[in-house]
């Protein structure tokens, strides 16, 4: 995040999606689309379809040689995953750069949907009514008789601004035990997803991109205690 650069940083996975009216031509150009980019996205996935489910709608994916970094493309959709995420300047210079190439099959007239998406990790540290994660100033005011230890948390809540939405979901991740036997730890998810929907104009579409970083980021930051911010940064 530009806000404050933090070497220890939850962020594990970056994602922006718009959403257009259906045209064929975002599939039927697919394959030049693919040439173009096959050099940093070499591996296909074609996506499988339910019983009832419109195969169009379904997106098919270009993936990173090393699985980190995803492209999705349908009939209406465009998008692009990162789990390699460093700084916002880049992340969005690699999305409209992708985007643009997009375009040269398939330039839709309008979005019906923008979102941006970030997905924060933290190592799970036990939770309260008071406080849900050491790290986070966030908590809920509840009756006396209430007053306990947490032991499950998952729960959602979408905010309102003038320029879009953010949708703010926690939850608590429970440990898995991989075919290895490996232990995996259990974790605290802060997942924010900034969205706009309804008739927008193509060309706000790298406003969108900077209001929703920017409103993603002040909430991240308002949501961080001293102690999380110290743990990030790697002085405590």
């Amino acid at each position: 995040m530009s806000k404050e650069r933090l070497p220890n940083s939850p962020l594990a996975q970056v994602a922006c999606e718009i959403r257009f009216p259906g045209h064929f031509a975002a599939t039927d150009g697919l394959a030049r689309f693919q040439s173009a980019v096959e050099d940093q996205f070499p591996t296909l996935y074609v996506p499988r379809v339910q019983s009832g489910e419109a195969p169009a709608l379904r997106a098919a994916q270009l993936v990173s040689a090393d699985e980190s970094e995803r492209i999705n493309v349908a009939i209406h959709l465009f998008s692009f995953d990162s789990r390699k995420y460093s700084v916002f300047a880049e992340y969005r210079a690699r999305f409209l750069n992708l985007l643009t190439r997009f375009f040269e099959i398939h330039r839709p007239r309008e979005l019906t949907r923008f979102g941006l998406r970030y997905k924060n990790v933290l190592p799970w540290q036990g939770a309260s009514t008071e406080q849900l994660h050491p790290w986070l100033t966030l908590g809920f005011r509840v009756p006396t008789v209430m007053e306990r230890e947490v032991s499950h948390i998952n729960g959602t809540m979408i905010l309102r601004y003038d320029h879009g939405a953010l949708r703010v979901t926690l939850e608590r991740q429970e440990a898995e035990v991989r075919a290895t036997q490996e232990q995996v730890a259990d974790t605290f998810v802060v997942d924010l997803d900034f969205f706009r929907t309804g008739s927008i104009p193509l060309e706000e579409l790298e406003g969108m991109m900077d209001k929703g970083h920017r409103t993603i980021e002040d909430v991240f930051f308002a949501l961080l205690s001293q102690e999380g911010l110290n743990a990030m940064k790697g002085t405590e």
